[in-house]
């Protein structure tokens, strides 16, 4: 009889601990909406959304944003990051920007 009391108290225990520890950060992550403007000049870009463990998944969006220009980018998980020219009549490689939280129809000027 004691014994089971232990289990019974232990488990309570673990119950009430687990219950006040707050959630974690990837919890709050949840779609978001931003917007990529062109600024100051035409930029083509790649646009990526991110899962809540930091794996970049697939293009949300790509195509050449002219200057002063704007689009609406709804990522799922409310994390995005750009591959982008800023020289679109120029062939060459792609830079990339740093993830961006994507919320509250930010604005952000890209490149």
């Amino acid at each position: 009889m004691k014994k089971s009391l232990d289990v019974l108290v232990v488990a309570a225990i673990i119950t009430l601990v687990m219950g006040l520890t707050p959630p974690s950060a990837a919890t709050f992550s949840e779609e978001g909406t931003c917007i990529l403007k062109a600024y100051p000049n035409d930029v083509y870009l790649e646009v990526y959304d991110w899962d809540n463990d930091g794996n970049r998944l697939g293009i949300l969006w790509q195509g050449r944003l002219n200057a002063g220009k704007s689009i609406t980018i709804n990522a799922p998980h409310g994390v995005l990051s750009w591959d982008y020219n800023a020289q679109p009549d120029v062939d060459q490689p792609l830079d990339s920007a740093q993830k961006r939280m994507c919320n509250s129809n930010e604005t952000f000027n890209v490149p």
